[in-house]
């Protein structure tokens, strides 16, 4: 199983976003977070390169196997169960995914920051907006 482990001290930029955040709120920010960046088929760790083999189905299992664990306090993981997870989006990818075009679901993690910062803001935006009306 692939576990990735995102907290507010694991990049800068979302230590900066967080300490902005309402202790209230980090874990509904979180999890507004973690499903940018679980994304689906066009952006986050659900898409996947263009290559197309001749030889070779793809069955999207990777992609639908993503998940993520719900915020407690300032932790939230994603996690993909599939055994295969670690070939094409471990850290680093092997040499063959790397070439097809897989990169290390950090390096997409990382990728997707500015939107993720973005969706949990707007999560939280929605949330005070839900306590004064």
């Amino acid at each position: 199983m692939t576990f990735l482990k995102i907290t507010q001290r694991g990049a800068p930029e979302l230590k900066a976003a967080f300490k902005k955040i309402p202790e209230g709120a980090k874990p509904l920010a979180l999890n507004s977070f973690t499903a940018y960046v679980i994304g689906n088929p066009s952006h986050g760790l659900k898409h996947y390169p263009n290559y197309i083999s001749p030889t070779y189905v793809r069955t999207y299992r990777l992609r639908n196997a993503w998940y993520a664990v719900p915020a407690v306090e300032t932790r939230a993981y994603v996690a993909n169960p599939t055994p295969y997870a670690i070939y094409p989006m471990g850290t680093p990818p092997t040499q063959v995914m790397r070439r097809i075009g897989w990169r290390s679901a950090l390096d997409v993690v990382f990728s997707n920051m500015t939107g993720g910062i973005r969706a949990a803001e707007q999560a939280v935006m929605r949330w005070v907006k839900g306590l004064f009306s």
